[in-house]
Formats: C-alpha cells, structure tokens, sequence
C-alpha cells in the first residue's frame, strides 16, 4: 500500500480547516442575527409599550377634565342650594338648564333631594317617576346616600344600567346650609357614560388599542369590567394599566395594540437577510483562505453594508473596551467619526466619567466570560456628544465569542423628544393648563404629603383658601376672556409672593389653596396680607378700562398630629366664610372664625 503523499496531506488539511470555516463563519452569523433579532424584537416591544403607554395617558388626562368639569357642574348647583334653599321649582330648573348646557350632554339630568326625598328634577320629561322618591326606602341607593351625607363629600356609583336606557354614572353631593350648617339633602346627576367616553375620544383610539376599563363604584382594580374586553386584566394579556382618578375611588384601564402585540420588529427581515447575506458572501468568496487568515475587520466590513441604513447607532467594542465598528448612525448621534473612534475607548469619549469608570471596571470579568450587568437588557444611560452636550439615551447590548475573544455589539437610541414627550405628559397630569399651577388632584397629593411630614416632626404648618370678590362680575362685565386673564395673573403675583417651600394650586374656578409648611400662623397672616395687598394693586388691561380686584382669604393652622387635612381645608374654607361675610377683601384665620361665631 503507497504512502500518502505530501499533497494529499496538505489537501486532507486545508479540506478541514475550510469546513472548520465554514462552520465558525455560519456560527458567527447565526450569533449575532440571534443577538441582533433580540435587541430588535425587544426595543420594538418597548416601542409598543411606549406608544400604549403614551395613548392611555392621553385618554385618562381628557377622561378625568371630562369627569370632573361635569361633577363641577353638579357641585355648582349643591353650592347654589346651600346660600338659596328656599330655590322655587322654576329657579331650580333654570339652573339646571344652564348647567346642563355647559355639559355638552355628558349630564342627562340633574335633580335635588332635600331631607332625601326627590323634589326637583331637569329635566322633567322621562323623570316624572322620580319625583317623590324617597332614597330611605329604596335599601339599593339609600346607604349610598347615607354615606354622602356622612362624609360630608361627593359618592360616584357606577356605571349602572339605566332605567331609560344606556350605562351612565350617579353622582351625588350633600347639601349643608351656608350659614347654619345644617344637614339640608341631596343633589344627584346621571352622566352618560358613552358621552363621557365619546368626550374623552375613545372611538379613535380603539382604532389604535383595544382596551377595557374595570372598577365599578370606584373600586379600581378590585372592582369588576364595566367596558370592553375583561380579558385584558388577565396576566396573559400582558396589557399596560393606568389608573382613572374620580373624586370617589378610581377606574384602572387596560390596553394593548389593537390586534395584541407583535413579537416581531417589522425591520427584523434587514437583520435576517443581512447575517444572511454575510454568512454566504463569507462562505464563497474566501472558501480558500485560512481560518488563522480571518479577521475581525474583515466580519465587520459585512456588517456595514447593513447597518447604514439603521437609524440607531451600532457599535462594536472588544473586551478592552476598543472600539472595532462603528456606524454611521454613530457618528451622527455622537460627533465623531468613525476613523477617530476605531481603536479608541468608547466609554472615555460618549459618557460621564463616572459611569465610563464603572464600565472599565466591569470588562475584566467580561473579558473572562461574556457576561456583564449590561448584557441581555434595555437600559437608559447618559450619553456625551462631541460638543459635551449631555442626552438621554437607550441602550440595548449582546455579547459573542470569535477566536475565542469576547466582543460586544451595542443599539443605541437618541430617546431626548421621547423624554420631552413624558415631561408634557407628566405637566399635563399635575398642571392647570389656564394658570400653570398645580392642578386640585396633584395639589392635593402634594398637600396631604406635607402634613404626615408636619404631624410626624411636630412642626408649624398653616393651609391657606382664597377665591376673587365678585369674579363673576368680571366676567358678566368684561367677557370671559378678561376672566381668563385675571385668573392668569393670580398665578403670576403667586409665584413672586410667595415662598420657594410653599405649595400652591388651583382648586376651583376662582378658589385657589396654599400650603405653608413650618409657617406659624402669625407668619401665615403676614404672607396672607402681603399676598392681599399684591392682588389689589393688579392691573388687568380691557378695551375700555383696567379691571382691578381684590380676594378674600381664610387660614387653618395645624394643632394637632390627628389633624387631617379635611379638617384644615374645612376651617380654612370657614375662615374664608366669614371674611366674604365681613366685607371681603380681608384675611380671617380659623381662630378668628371661632371667635366671631362664639359672639
């Protein structure tokens, strides 16, 4: 039997090594397209959730102005009750028919209860049989009113179906007397619950979302599905929730895509037919060369033909934090160009020092592993351009293994118009849009923060109410552009009066609050005076004459670490009682309340 000769050894040799080739270069692409279709898959998932997140927002901000502007509507007609409760039938129902209007028919009626039996009701057509009914001998709607009355405060049931037709929310407020105080009914409204939907534009929505809403009487999430699909609440569902604030409790609404969700990028083909291509174009065009020949730069020239049509920057760093690709994304986002950047520290030129000080830190025990905190996750970091602009940024990253080095490949988006868009959202959530103050909601979360903080150190704190002298004369006179204004410039003087640690809002129409954290009430009175005088020296420019006003302030104080913050707004609110009573523009303390009562 012959020998075998030298060239068929070498032959035998070189036929391993390029199935040896084939097998590495066929790995490698399988990795990196795994590694890539990941950071796709999830950085679109996230997009998803961002865009549901953002729709939902949106939808709760319209729902709750839509709620609570009718409920205002409703809290107007009980305020009106308690200074007129000798109000004929014929004065209630004009009212009623002005209220109803500004409802843009979210309010289907309005009706009043006094000592709980149903007196008056707008409109009568369709009600008559509500007329004379007695709520103690209806056990379904008597406790609820019962409670209303106890708690001093608004109860929300529903959405309940109507008698008449539809699904609609029961509002009911108690009715005190202004100058007795006494115990004198209730006023009671329907609304529509499809108006209040319709409002808050749920139709074009669930062109985008298919969503649900749970939490009848304002349970929230304990409460059960009153509006589409009850299997959003499910935990397979994976939905995004959000909670609806009512006056009462809360709604918690679900969502999704409409369709569900889509577990793959819609530009997840590039990558496939990009690793794909690489793989092939590998394979064939260097079949013949040797696996000590292949390099590094030459995979990466591959990868560049299908990154550049990416809009995130791609970037390839060694295990020395060297970086070997670089995109043209990245030199968009970050000012430099790629032959400056090859080779060099990616973390010491686009991020902080303190965050490119714990990334070295972290490449030993990459280099020895391929893992890593970073590895597998999305996560938002603080990038640094060229110009030393500090921006926002995502960034999803992978690990692979070639020549038995460790490399990673990193996603990196610019997200600064997506955190301007969450800034606007949360502004929208906490601010009143008229005034620039904190809305009644936020303020009030903000206001109860405050007192624990009071109660649990024994510290000083007073909480302030305020509204215009004769504000409706303003508008009735002027218009209500002129009105506008005026509340405008009560946002104005507040902020240059008063102090950097005090909290302020707006809480009614004309009713404004301030809370003074660490603020005896001496000095609560002299900042009342200070912000008093301020207010009478405001001018508002009209077409024929400057318009001047003046306000009426009331100031509780806290005395006790079982004080609530009910009872503070209460005796502010009856401080600011007695000086409308005492001639307006004045400030009365809640201990100056109590002493022109008692005589």
């Amino acid at each position: 039997m012959p020998l075998i000769t030298r060239d068929e050894i070498l032959n035998l040799i070189r036929c391993r090594r390029t199935v040896f080739f084939l097998l590495a270069i066929i790995l490698l692409a399988f990795a990196m397209d795994y590694g890539m279709s990941r950071i796709l898959a999830r950085q679109y998932r996230l997009d998803q959730e961002m865009f549901v997140t953002l729709e939902l927002a949106a939808f709760r901000a319209r729902l709750e102005e839509r709620i609570n502007t009718n409920l205002y509507l409703v809290h107007g007609m009980a305020a009106n009750i308690s200074v007129h409760p000798t109000m004929s039938t014929r004065e209630f129902s004009d009212l009623a028919r002005v209220l109803l209007g500004k409802s843009n028919n979210a309010l289907r009626n309005i009706g009043a209860a006094p000592d709980f039996v149903i007196r008056f009701m707008y409109p009568l057509t369709g009600n008559e049989n509500a007329l004379g009914l007695d709520y103690r001998k209806v056990p379904e709607q008597w406790a609820q009113a019962q409670a209303a009355r106890e708690k001093r405060t608004m109860a929300v049931a529903g959405p309940l179906n109507l008698v008449q037709g539809g699904v609609g929310l029961i509002a009911r407020v108690p009715v005190f007397l202004a100058e007795s105080g006494e115990f004198w009914g209730l006023v009671s409204s329907v609304m529509d619950l499809d108006a209040l939907f319709g409002q808050a534009g749920v139709d074009a929505m669930l062109e985008r979302l298919d969503m649900a809403v749970r939490g009848r009487d304002g349970k929230g999430g304990a409460g059960e599905v009153f509006w589409g699909d009850s299997g959003l609440f499910k935990a397979e569902a994976d939905a995004v929730t959000m909670s609806v604030s009512l006056p009462s409790g809360s709604w918690l609404v679900s969502g999704v895509p409409a369709g569900g969700w889509k577990p793959d990028s819609p530009y997840a083909w590039v990558a496939h037919a990009g690793f794909a291509f690489l793989a092939v174009f590998g394979c064939f065009t260097r079949i013949q060369t040797s696996l000590d020949r292949l390099s590094l730069k030459e995979s990466e020239s591959r990868l560049r033909a299908m990154s550049q049509a990416s809009h995130d920057a791609l970037v390839m760093i060694d295990s020395h934090d060297r970086v070997t690709f670089w995109n043209p994304a990245a030199e968009s986002m970050f000012g430099y160009s790629e032959a400056e950047m090859l080779g060099r520290s990616m973390h010491e030129f686009i991020t902080q020092p303190k965050d490119a000080a714990v990334a070295k830190k972290g490449m030993g025990p990459f280099a020895f592993s391929g893992t890593g905190a970073v590895l597998g996750c999305v996560m938002e970091m603080e990038g640094v351009r060229r110009s030393g602009e500090v921006f926002p940024v995502e960034r999803s990253v992978a690990a692979f293994q070639l020549g038995g080095k460790w490399y990673a490949v990193g996603s990196m988006r610019d997200i600064s118009q997506r955190k301007l868009a969450e800034l606007r959202l949360n502004e929208l959530a906490t601010m009143d849009e008229l005034t620039g103050l904190f809305n009644r909601r936020y303020f009030m979360e903000q206001a109860e923060a405050q007192l624990r903080q009071a109660a649990r150190y024994r510290k000083h704190f007073c909480f302030m109410m305020f509204d215009l002298d004769h504000f409706k004369k303003i508008n009735d006179t002027y218009g209500h552009d002129v009105g506008d204004e005026v509340l405008r410039r009560v946002g104005q003087t507040l902020r240059q009066v008063m102090r950097g640690t005090d909290i302020f809002g707006r809480v009614g129409g004309e009713e404004f609050a301030v809370v003074m954290p660490e603020t005896s009430p001496e000095e609560a009175r002299g900042v009342a005076e200070r912000l008093r005088e301020k207010f009478a020296q405001v001018r508002v420019q009209t077409w024929s004459e400057p318009v001047h006003f003046t306000v009426s302030i009331g100031i509780s104080h806290f005395n006790s670490p079982e004080t609530l913050l009910s009872q503070l707004i209460k005796r502010a609110d009856e401080a600011l009682y007695e000086a409308k009573k005492s001639g307006r523009n004045r400030v009365v303390t809640d201990e100056d309340a109590v002493i022109s009562s008692s005589t």
